[in-house]
């Protein structure tokens, strides 16, 4: 058998100022990812639902004031 790699977490925090925000901030992570992806022979039928699922426009406890 071969070696399994483990998965490798990200995170990115993004200061967002304007309506489309979320919208722009999810077009670069879905550029950057497809990049990724295909240098490595990855294919995702999913990635605008995973996407929408983690970026949101929504404060997290820290963030509000």
């Amino acid at each position: 058998m071969g070696k399994q790699q483990g998965k490798k977490k990200y995170r990115l925090n993004f200061i967002l100022e304007e309506d489309r925000s979320v919208e722009i901030v999810r077009n670069l992570a879905r550029s950057e990812m497809k990049k990724v992806f295909a240098k490595h022979g990855v294919v995702s039928y999913n990635l605008d639902d995973v996407l929408s699922k983690y970026i949101t426009g929504e404060m997290q406890n820290d963030e509000k004031g």
